[in-house]
Order: C-alpha cells, then structure tokens, then sequence
C-alpha cells in the first residue's frame, strides 16, 4: 500500500512523507486495521490486531513512526542487520521472504499482509506470486513550488497487474463508501485505486 507522486513516482523524502493529506491517511489506518473477518477489533488495546503491516527499516524510523510500531497491526521489519533492535512489540525479519514466510505463519484466518515500504521492499514486494493487490493512492501535485522526493515506487508492470474498476476496489476493502475519482485537499489531488494480479 502506498500514496504516489503521479509525475515522478516519488513516496518519501528525508525520511518523511512529502505531503500530508488526512483523508489519505485516513484510509491508510482504517484500510490496514479493519477486520476483514466476523470478528471486530477491539482498537482500545493498541497490541490486539487483525492484519499484518511488513515495513523496511528506514520505513519505521522515519516520521510519522520513529521506531514505534503502528498500533493494532502486526509489525514485522525488515533489516539486514540481525542484530537491529525494535520495538517489543515488533518483530524482525531479516529479508522481505523471511518477513512474508513468518507473516504467513502467523496470520489469522482473515489477516491481511500489507506491504508499507520503502522503495526496496516495494521494488521487491511486487514482484513475489503472493502479492496479489496492490492499494495506490495517486497523488497530484498543484503547487507552486513542486514536491521533491528522494525515495520512488517502482512503475506497476501491466503485464502482470491490471488496473481495477472502483467496484472492485470496494469489494476488495469491503466497504461501500470509497470516494470515487480525485478528492482535492489543498494543493494536492488525490485518488485511491487497486491494482489486481491477472
């Protein structure tokens, strides 16, 4: 899952994300903490979750997080380094295959695995069998003074993903209330679509 500069590709820079815009954010906490069974979460416990976010080390010390992992999702962070030390309440993995293997050993009967950055682990991430989905938030650029990244999404291969219709994409989050099309907020536009592994 992730929000994109539409021109350049660009996710992040310094560490940070290039933009805030809340109803993106928004629908990155409620997409990745909802439960997707019959059970609800009890999002009053920070450490009770349903799904399953995997993150690159630079992803979880940069801002918002700051090496706290986010609450009511599993945490699994990748770090070549075996000896990096997180969170209790996260868990290390040392590539993103050990990360899917141990997301998958530990996932419930409705869990979800999401993949939250940063450039490496999507570049890697999209192209592994078991990435079927991928949640993009377009984002447009109308300011003055453009947005600058350091950090980029690698382009999502049509050959092997489809673009899919809004229907699809409610389906899949299975709520009936997405908006539909680019929502403005401030200098910035933006537009939630899926992509489907054909």
């Amino acid at each position: 899952m992730a929000a994109v500069l539409v021109k350049t590709r660009g996710i992040g820079v310094n560490n940070a994300l290039p933009w805030s815009i809340p109803g993106d954010w928004q629908y990155f906490e409620h997409v990745t903490t909802k439960s997707y069974g019959d059970q609800p979460l009890d999002k009053t416990d920070p450490t009770a979750w349903s799904n399953i976010a995997i993150m690159g080390r630079k992803s979880y010390e940069s801002s918002p997080m700051n090496g706290i992992p986010l609450a009511n999702r599993l945490n699994i962070i990748v770090s070549k380094n075996k000896n990096y030390k997180v969170h209790p309440d996260a868990t290390l993995a040392s590539s993103l295959e050990e990360a899917f293997a141990m997301a998958q050993a530990l996932a419930k009967k409705d869990t979800r695995i999401f993949l939250l950055g940063g450039q490496k682990v999507y570049e890697d991430g999209i192209l592994l069998s078991d990435c079927t989905h991928i949640l993009i938030t377009n984002i447009y650029d109308h300011s003055s003074t453009p947005v600058l990244c350091d950090t980029f999404m690698p382009e999502i291969d049509l050959n092997i993903y489809r673009l899919a219709t809004h229907d699809e994409l409610q389906e899949y989050i299975q709520e009936n209330d997405i908006p539909k099309g680019k929502q403005r907020h401030m200098d910035f536009e933006y537009e939630f679509l899926l992509y489907v592994r054909k």
